[in-house]
């Protein structure tokens, strides 16, 4: 093309490229060729990613098309803004980040939030790939893969910012906007944890904040251990009746955690253990099972799981009282 392109590079300070092209002007177009469409305009877009250059590119782009993006680089910081702010009109994902991934964010919204009809675009990298059922699931309105193009990104937030169909589905079988079910206000009623102990096992900060908050939205305060040693500590300090028991977890997993605790009741007491774990499997779920967990609930912990495993503790503990 009549160009040139080297690179200047410097140990320990970097690298420079460069590029230098010669092109005719084009005629002048008549209207942006990616015209800002009228239902991105004026609207609020949260975008969480944790890397600053993302962020810029989509700061920009939205900017372009009318909107007023929310910059945040922090899932938990995400989650303190949806708090104290009204719901923005759609928010914008990154699929991997540090502590809590794209889909743990979306749970949370999802839960914490009780924002159901929140569309939720998830930006993935190259090579990764969601099932149907955890985007339907999660209630996402869009998975779009890395690098993103500017018209391509622009259908997806016009298309998710669209009203749901009434009383029907599009013909592709899924609503406008897909809602999740979340419990209530009820549902900490349903769980009748007043005046039981609950005790939260988790050692990733991010997990422990959404956790935490989603047992108050319950009605169940709750303490914290950070590690399976921890948890029997404290339990060895004070009577508990559930136990939130991640299963991976330094110095001490919970696995072996609820094996010990198992193996001393006289000294930890019989808590309803319930095992918090990364994933589905049914193999996960014997492991919990033969360590002496009660039950176990797969991250990214929904609120209605939630609140019937605890419903069930409850009525366990209820009972064996």
């Amino acid at each position: 093309m009549g160009g040139e392109l080297w690179a200047e590079s410097e140990v320990g300070t970097g690298s420079t490229f460069h590029l230098t092209l010669e092109v005719p002007v084009g005629p002048a177009l008549d209207k942006p060729l990616l015209p800002a469409p009228a239902s991105l305009d004026g609207q609020c877009v949260l975008v969480v990613d944790d890397n600053a250059v993302n962020l810029r590119i989509l700061e920009l782009q939205l900017g372009a098309w009318g909107a007023h993006p929310v910059l945040l680089q922090d899932p938990a910081a995400a989650l303190r803004w949806l708090d104290a702010h009204p719901l923005p009109g759609l928010a914008i994902l990154d699929m991997h980040m540090p502590e809590m991934d794209g889909l743990g964010l979306a749970a949370a919204i999802r839960d914490q939030h009780e924002a159901a009809a929140l569309p939720l675009v998830v930006l993935s990298s190259i090579g990764d790939q969601l099932g149907r059922a955890v985007t339907e699931r999660l209630g996402l309105a869009a998975v779009l893969t890395k690098p993103v193009k500017q018209a391509a990104l622009r259908r997806a937030l016009v298309e998710a910012l669209r009203p749901p169909m009434s009383g029907g589905v599009s013909g592709d079988g899924a609503s406008g906007v897909p809602t999740v079910a979340s419990a209530g206000t009820g549902a900490a009623a349903n769980t009748g944890l007043g005046g039981r102990r609950v005790l939260l096992v988790e050692d990733n900060p991010a997990n422990q904040r959404v956790a935490l908050a989603m047992l108050r939205r319950l009605g169940a305060g709750a303490d914290l251990a950070d590690n399976g040693q921890a948890a029997l500590d404290a339990l060895a300090a004070t009577r508990y009746d559930v136990v939130l028991m991640d299963v991976q977890m330094p110095k001490l997993d919970g696995l072996e955690a609820t094996r010990r605790l198992r193996a001393e009741p006289e000294r930890y007491g019989t808590p309803y253990v319930i095992g918090l774990t990364a994933n589905a499997l049914d193999t996960d779920r014997e492991h919990c099972l033969a360590a002496g967990m009660d039950e176990h609930v797969a991250k990214p912990v929904r609120k209605r799981t939630l609140t019937e495993a605890l419903a069930r503790a409850t009525s366990a503990t209820t009972v064996s009282a």
